[in-house]
């Protein structure tokens, strides 16, 4: 084993050390809920950067979706932790039960990231963004700071912001907060500057798609699957068209 991977596999079971205590360093006593904030921020490109931070004094135990199919990495802690994974209805997410506590009453701070591609999706000079899912007990609200790129003006959101800081725009999100998708923030928004688009096009030129540039590879998927759906509909049907074109659109319900 080379010294980079021993290295790293030192710092993964020091992780995992940290990470999943014994039965026995489990705190005693009571447990309340905690301060539950997420930051999304959001590049040019539509990816986006998620830290989930969960603060609070003494102890703290509850249930909260985290993304099945992206690593989920500590970036801060203060105090001890554990998460447990558990399936859930949704299929990209986990109900992940999160323990966390400091010794005595003193404070704990427990940081997660991960990265969410594509939180916004954008077309000429319009853009959606719908935040990860972030559902929790319906008593524990979970306070979502989103920072959008080249927002020209908010078209539609649900929920309404409650306010601005910092450059990121404030949702609420509890059981009581009135959201289009339960645990989900939505934006539509009109861009400062247009996307542009760019189109790819089967050999024989009768199957095309046309698409904003940074989703090159979902172009490439669909002009694939659309060439040979199409030829084999020609085949069943022995009608052929002098040209089938794809295009992209956004979910959007206010700006068309």
């Amino acid at each position: 084993m080379g010294r980079g991977a021993l290295r790293a596999f030192v710092s993964t079971l020091l992780l995992t050390l940290i990470a999943v205590p014994t039965a026995a360093s489990a705190p005693l006593g009571s447990s309340s809920l905690p301060e539950v904030t997420a930051y999304v921020d959001v590049g040019e490109l539509g990816n986006a950067n998620v830290t989930l931070v969960v603060s609070g004094r003494g102890s703290s135990s509850f249930w909260i979706t985290l993304p099945k199919f992206q690593p989920v990495s500590l970036c801060g802690l203060k105090g001890w932790y554990e998460l447990v994974n558990s399936s859930s209805g949704a299929y990209f997410y986990y109900n992940t039960t999160v323990r966390v506590w400091s010794p005595g009453d003193g404070s704990y701070e427990l940081k997660l990231c991960f990265e969410f591609p594509y939180a916004v999706l954008m077309q000429d000079d319009k853009a959606w963004f719908m935040s990860p899912l972030l559902l929790a007990p319906p008593e524990l609200s979970i306070r979502v700071y989103v920072k959008l790129p080249l927002v020209r003006n908010i078209v539609r959101e649900s929920p309404i912001s409650v306010g601005q800081r910092g450059g990121y725009r404030l949702y609420i999100l509890s059981g009581s907060a009135q959201q289009e998708i339960q645990g989900r923030v939505i934006v539509e928004y009109r861009l400062e500057r247009a996307v542009p688009s760019s189109s790819i096009s089967s050999e024989d030129g009768v199957v095309s798609v046309e698409f904003p540039r940074p989703y090159g590879r979902f172009a490439n998927e669909t002009l694939s699957i659309a060439v040979q759906a199409y030829r084999e509909l020609s085949r069943l049907t022995g009608v052929e068209a002098p040209r089938v074109v794809f295009r992209y659109y956004l979910p959007e319900q206010q700006l068309g």
